[in-house]
């Protein structure tokens, strides 16, 4: 037979050396057409009896659960895209043998054509969930599940599911994990998705399936659960779906997103509990994009920060569950807490430190010649445009008014079902004032018009000398060089 198949010759040596299909396999009516089908789809012309799971030992079985069980450690939660790096070599202590990626990988995929995976996720949140809480003593008053993703990019000619990739600032193929962790920090699970990962939709669902053993670590089986989430899952519509399935949410807004307009009920000023700076409670009108008319009402909370930066955050937790500065050390205990291990990690060998070297504050000239230049773009452009900035500013003076009395009739409406509610007048009344800003706002685009090129780039110093105004010196080691 060896003999035959040598005068027989290479079959497409160079790809067959790679193990690799062919073009022609690919370009199979049969193959292409059912490519990117859903499993639901292919579980019907799948031939079960071939798939290697359904001959394997019982001993076998429970060595590649406990494997997939431990990916949340082995895997640093995500941070590493396979089992095989050196950590994964902790394996074979774990579960008696050092599988690869490729074997753990071909596991999980079997059991999504036994439709045993998303019971497998269930499990596998339940012990976490509960080692995790035999270990900590604390009773916090929130159960918070810290949520966050990350866009992997997928190099490929084939057709997939396409969307932004922050870190190559482009839109293209990928896929994006979803990391769960809870209150102390502790990993729950992780999954992939195809494409984006709807925090409103598909990470919802996920949180939903596990609700069970959420309340099952309450004592009395009620739980305020919390989905703490960074600016990137903002979206009204997102926060909507959490809302009506019942969870509380905290996350921050955009700089775009914190325009004075849309807040109402201003408190007072009070100091925050765990940082420098004072909170202001507020009530903040949110429009969903996908539904213009309909206006998403919730908590806010102005941080102005005594460095001179303002922060806004948005809740639907009310002041009876937790006041202000819980909310805000809710939401900043979200970075330490999804970092813990890698943290603890860097702690244990040092890697963090300069060893062997003292530190020192110097001056960072580059830093402070990038400000100087800032600087005098940013005056030259005020001095050439002195005087549609000094009538810029008295019909800035002309709003203020205007965007009080807004503010006011605002307090005065209510918000149901996404439709502002009041009295004819009030309505009559607030709409007038809108139209007297809008007026005044078209008199400024009018005076900024001939001048477009020049107010985009005053703009655009502005904000970098936002981020480079406090920098001016930098931590160096002791050396000598």
């Amino acid at each position: 037979m060896f003999e035959e198949n040598r005068q027989l010759g290479a079959d497409h040596s160079s790809e067959r050396n790679k193990g690799r299909f062919t073009a022609d396999y690919n370009k199979l009516n049969g193959v292409r057409t059912t490519k990117f089908d859903s499993i639901e789809e292919k579980i019907r012309h799948k031939d079960l009896s071939r798939l290697q799971l359904l001959d394997a030992q019982t001993k076998t079985i429970l060595r590649k659960n406990l494997a997939v069980l431990s990916l949340p450690l082995i895997t640093l939660n995500g941070s590493m895209r396979d089992i095989n790096k050196s950590i994964g070599n902790a394996l074979k202590q774990i579960c008696g043998y050092n599988y690869k990626h490729a074997t753990i990988d071909k596991y999980l995929r079997e059991l999504k054509y036994l439709r045993i995976s998303s019971n497998f996720i269930k499990a596998t949140a339940d012990f976490w969930i509960t080692f995790w809480a035999e270990l900590n003593n604390e009773h916090p008053t929130l159960l918070c599940y810290y949520l966050d993703g990350n866009t992997k990019p997928i190099w490929s000619s084939k057709s997939c599911k396409k969307s932004k990739v922050t870190m190559l600032g482009r839109v293209m193929n990928c896929l994006e994990q979803v990391f769960v962790h809870d209150s102390f920090g502790n990993p729950t699970y992780f999954q992939t998705y195809s494409g984006n990962a709807d925090l409103g939709t598909k990470a919802l669902s996920l949180m939903e399936d596990i609700e069970d053993y959420l309340k099952a670590i309450s004592s009395d089986g009620k739980v305020n659960r919390v989905m703490i989430m960074d600016s990137a899952a903002n979206g009204v519509s997102t926060l909507r779906s959490i809302a009506n399935a019942n969870y509380y949410f905290i996350t921050l807004l955009n700089e775009n997103q914190t325009n004075p307009r849309k807040f109402k009920h201003i408190q007072p000023l009070v100091r925050y509990e765990h940082g420098a700076a004072d909170l202001g409670e507020c009530a903040v009108e949110l429009i969903d994009s996908k539904e213009p008319d309909y206006i998403f009402e919730c908590r806010g909370i102005i941080i102005n920060w005594d460095k001179g930066k303002q922060t806004v955050a948005v809740t639907n937790l009310p002041t009876q569950i937790i006041d202000g500065s819980g909310v805000i050390k809710s939401y900043f205990d979200r970075w330490p807490s999804q970092e813990l291990q890698f943290r603890s990690m860097k702690s244990a060998v040092s890697i963090h430190r300069v060893m062997g070297y003292g530190k020192k504050k110097i001056p960072d000239e580059n830093m402070r010649e990038k400000q100087e230049q800032v600087r005098k773009g940013i005056d030259k452009i005020c001095s050439e445009l002195k005087d549609v900035l000094d009538e810029i500013g008295g019909f800035d003076q002309e709003l203020v008014p205007f965007y009080k009395e807004e503010r006011l009739l605002k307090e005065t409406t209510i918000i149901k079902d996404g439709k502002r509610e009041a009295d004819a007048d009030t309505l009559s009344a607030l709409e007038t004032c809108q139209k007297e800003i809008n007026r005044i706002k078209r008199s400024i685009s009018k005076l900024l018009k001939p001048h477009k090129a020049k107010f985009g780039k005053l703009q655009r110093l502005r904000k970098e000398w936002k981020l480079i105004h406090r920098k001016g010196s930098c931590i160096c080691c002791g050396c000598r060089t």
